[in-house]
């Protein structure tokens, strides 16, 4: 008998591909950690959430950014939370929840070198990117400043016609706000043009940090 059902939110890396001008990690996204490492803690945290009486009834991969890992350490991560969803399917249910499909909150930068291994897993997308596309631009850039606009829009063409769950969330600072005619035309855009459903979207404010 569980004594209470939670959702398991897993940051296996802090480190990014990004350098986002706003970010409140600083620093901390240069971090790397051991790629098998990952794999053993997310195997221990269910475990031991287990054993305590904690039943996680949602996985969900963060960071930093999930996707710098290898595609080999992405497959064994989804593994074991596809393997823990199949086990524990009907105790989710008999607490009163669905059971949904694994989840991964992504800069969207490496999407297409994970395509597969995103797509046989049936992982949901939520791709993080900065309206209006000028800002994204400006704000968005990778570890060496160079842009990152073509590769993101390439990817979120792609994204349009993934076949699983998917949605797009954007960072709003106020700078973003003072171009709001900008920021409407780029959802039409999106929506009309690329074919991704706008009304799965969201908005995340950023905030000032020491660290940004």
């Amino acid at each position: 008998m569980f004594k209470k059902a939670i959702h398991l939110l897993y940051a296996p890396t802090i480190f990014c591909n990004m350098s986002c001008k706003y970010c409140y990690l600083g620093e901390l996204t240069e971090q790397k950690n051991d790629a098998k490492q990952m794999v053993a803690t997310l195997d221990f945290a269910l475990k031991q959430l287990l054993d305590s009486g904690y039943l996680p009834f949602n996985l969900s991969f963060h960071g930093g950014e999930v996707t710098v890992l290898p595609t080999s350490i992405l497959d064994q991560l989804f593994g074991i939370a596809h393997q823990y969803y199949q086990q524990y399917n009907n105790q989710i249910k008999s607490q009163g929840f669905k059971v949904n499909p694994l989840h991964i909150k992504t800069n969207l930068l490496n999407f297409k070198k994970h395509y597969d291994v995103l797509s046989h897993y049936k992982v949901s997308i939520s791709a993080s990117i900065d309206l209006p596309l000028s800002l994204h631009e400006k704000y968005r850039r990778d570890k060496n400043n160079n842009s990152t606009l073509k590769r993101i829009v390439d990817n979120l063409k792609l994204l349009a016609n993934y076949p699983h769950n998917h949605k797009t969330s954007c960072v709003v600072t106020q700078q973003h706000l003072l171009q709001i005619d900008d920021f409407i035309h780029d959802i039409k855009y999106l929506h009309f043009e690329l074919g991704l459903d706008m009304s799965r979207f969201n908005v995340m404010f950023a905030f000032d940090s020491t660290l940004n």
